[in-house]
């Protein structure tokens, strides 16, 4: 059995600016640093890292190819209603599965979805989740 991808990309909020290709022994290192906070590491990166939100690969690709995300804002096309709409891919601690949610009341599992295109993500195009 192939296991899943483990990958990262955070977007920096001071910088303003998606860290693509995040590696996972970089936030491995940035995870100790926070059970240690009296290194002098610690004290050096805490700043830094503080600035970074951390998305996950959810190990799905769009129609395209494209890598999906955690907070990737992805147009759905469902198989149901013959509709498209815009949603951010989230994970559910409830269902224990990544899911695309409308909005706060509305969320989507993969398989009622028929095609996904990523079309941007919540940091860099808000205006597309609307």
């Amino acid at each position: 059995m192939k296991q899943r991808e483990i990958k990262f990309r955070c977007w920096d909020k001071k910088k303003r600016l998606m860290l693509v290709g995040i590696e996972l022994k970089k936030l491995l290192s940035y995870l100790m640093f926070q059970n240690s906070p009296n290194s002098e590491a610690y004290d050096l990166m805490k700043d830094h890292f503080e600035d970074w939100k951390v998305m996950q690969y959810t190990g799905l690709l769009d129609k395209k190819g494209v890598e999906i995300y955690e907070g990737d804002i992805a147009l759905c096309f469902t198989t149901d209603e013959e509709d498209s709409f815009n949603a951010e891919v989230i994970w559910s601690d409830l269902h224990g599965a990544w899911m695309f949610e409308q909005n706060k009341d509305t969320a989507h599992w993969r398989q009622s979805i028929d095609e996904i295109e990523v079309i941007g993500n919540i940091y860099e195009n808000k205006e597309l989740f609307k």
